[in-house]
């Protein structure tokens, strides 16, 4: 029997609502619990069902945590199938962390989903490279298998323009926000079969985001055989799929058998010069060359100490030049069903019981694009051409 607790809403229901805001803010039970000023024990219980929350509780939920009283009693959204949650390093996969891109992907689910009600959006097209790593993934076959997606997805074997918007139309759904942070990193995850990019832009270098997407396609095209469970509870296969994911990203973005003829020096100036062409930091350029026998030992030591010099081991030359790869699809998406007259714009940010700031990140819209005291007249007053 269902237990019934605010305004008639199943206690269990609103306890795994609270649990959903907490982890999409990052909070830990305590410091949710610090900031209600009750005890840890409370939020389990809320969280468990045990205990009803009071409504001023819900109001501080509400207010403390960005997001709209109605997202605590709607229903659970439904999904058929959740994949494997990969993360670049084992610091950003803690529980927190995971907790929080698991709720964002979801998210980002429910306002594809919506359009996808709609609107004719890309199908996903990740070709199927079983019979190329039946027998192991080995550096050699992580190379045949970029080579052929490339030949697959037609790109022939030179820079890739926008990284990003190759993968929308090939059916990824990416979503995120920006950061100042040092590194970029990013996060993928299969929902009903399709895949979920969360991208945490990194505003100085777009090579950075750059190459932690292709590293997340490398996770879709290679690991999807693997658990999170096997991940997070094996050091040494998490690090291994890791290196896996890194040498799939380096071989995609400089394919070997185009990018080591247009190498011709081991000058930092002339790596500047492939950077603009590839899109692909300095520090990548580097590993590549010696991954490929290019550079020796001696001359990869020798580049390293002269980027330490200079301090181009945080930020290198170009990286404030290189335009930024924006995601595209959902927000053209949201903004056609405006234009159909489908949904205001109020009316698709309350169709998910999410803050405005959380759609207009999912949707990589502008900051502002759902607030409505930026509605003008403009669009509903029109000339009268008729007899005066």
């Amino acid at each position: 029997m269902k237990r019934i607790g605010l305004g008639n809403v199943d206690v269990s229901l609103l306890g795994a609502r609270i649990r959903e805001a907490r982890q999409a803010r990052g909070y830990s039970a305590q410091e949710l619990a610090k900031l209600l000023g009750v005890t840890r024990q409370a939020v389990s219980r809320y969280e468990n069902g045990d205990l009803s929350p009071k409504s001023q509780t819900i109001a501080d939920l509400s207010r403390y945590l960005n997001l709209p009283v109605s997202f605590f009693t709607m229903e659970d959204y439904e999904y058929k199938k959740l994949g494997t949650v990969f993360f670049r390093s084992r610091k950003t996969a803690d529980a927190k962390n995971r907790d929080m891109i698991r709720v964002r992907n979801k998210w980002a689910f429910m306002v594809f989903q919506e359009c996808n009600k709609y609107l004719t959006m890309p199908q996903e097209v990740i070709p199927n490279y079983d019979n190329l790593i039946e027998k192991g993934i080995t550096n050699e076959c992580i190379e045949e298998i970029a080579m052929q997606l490339r030949k697959d997805w037609g790109l022939g074997l030179g820079p890739i323009p926008n990284l990003t918007l190759l993968l929308e139309t090939k059916g990824f759904v990416i979503s995120g926000a920006d950061t100042e942070q040092e590194k970029a990193d990013a996060c993928s995850q299969r929902i009903d079969g399709r895949p979920f990019v969360f991208s945490v832009r990194d505003k100085r270098s777009t090579c950075r985001t750059r190459f932690s997407l292709a590293h997340e396609l490398g996770h879709l095209v290679l690991h999807q055989d693997i658990s999170e469970e096997e991940l997070l509870s094996n050091k040494e296969l998490f690090n291994s799929v890791e290196k896996q994911a890194d040498r799939f990203a380096s071989c995609f973005l400089l394919p070997q058998e185009s990018f080591r003829r247009e190498v011709m020096s081991v000058s930092l100036r002339h790596l500047i010069t492939l950077k603009q062409r590839w899109k692909v930091s300095i520090a990548a350029i580097i590993y590549r060359c010696s991954d490929l026998g290019l550079f020796t030992e001696n001359q990869v030591l020798y580049l390293r100490k002269q980027m330490s010099a200079q301090h181009m081991r945080k930020v290198e030359p170009l990286d404030d030049e290189i335009p930024a790869e924006i995601p595209q699809m959902l927000g053209i998406a949201v903004r056609k069903l405006i234009e159909a007259g489908i949904y205001t714009k109020n009316a698709f940010v309350d169709r998910f019981c999410l803050s405005p700031k959380d759609v207009e990140e999912i949707c990589s819209l502008p900051k502002g694009f759902f607030d409505q005291t930026n509605q003008k007249m403009d669009n509903v007053i029109h000339l009268n051409f008729g007899t005066i």
